[in-house]
């Protein structure tokens, strides 16, 4: 019986009590939540400080703060610009390899076109020793790379790499991850 009138008198302070552990256990989840999304973003940025195909090439670590489709044009917006070194024609690479090129940079903010947009082409190498050249062309969003001017006669294999050939007076780097070979086929005549 004591211990019923005890719970009932204090039932109203167990219960702002219980309330205030169950806030306490929320904010601990998000704080457990945010630190293991912490940790996720620095192992990322960790791997892209360490991207073998990119050599001793100055590196600007930048994140996408915009991403603008359209059925033809596929740009990204970065967080960094001129004052962080990020200049127009620079090539942007990821963890996967290329990604685009900067076409627009500003103070704070540099816009990237992606590889995949429908203006952009880039010449790419592969086959032994890479030395055949072709260019892949962008298909708009959401579209597999094309790529082009493959010499006659060039055997190719399903999965194979391509990689940024170098040429174009140095638009990008050599040997850059360009794409894998999905699929391919002759036309009559070519």
């Amino acid at each position: 019986i004591g211990d019923f009138f005890a719970g009932s008198v204090n039932y109203g302070s167990l219960q702002s009590e219980n309330q205030q552990l169950q806030a306490t256990i929320g904010r601990l989840r998000l704080q457990l939540n945010q630190t293991g999304a912490l940790r996720q973003q620095v192992r990322e940025l960790d791997s892209l400080e360490h991207l073998p195909y990119l050599g001793s090439l100055p590196l600007v670590t930048a994140q996408m703060t915009q991403f603008d489709l359209s059925n033809f044009d596929a740009d990204i917006t970065l967080d960094k610009g001129r004052s962080s070194g990020v200049l127009v024609g620079m090539p942007v690479v990821g963890a996967g390899g290329l990604v685009g090129q900067v076409v627009e940079a500003s103070h704070g903010t540099a816009t990237v076109q992606l590889i995949t947009d429908s203006r952009s082409s880039v010449g790419v190498s592969f086959g032994p020793n890479n030395q055949t050249y072709a260019t892949a062309t962008g298909q708009g969003p959401g579209n597999p790379l094309s790529v082009q001017y493959i010499p006659a006669q060039t055997h190719l294999h399903k999965g194979e790499f391509m990689y940024t050939n170098g040429l174009a007076d140095g638009e990008f780097p050599p040997n850059i991850p360009v794409g894998r070979v999905h699929s391919f086929r002759a036309t009559v005549g070519s």
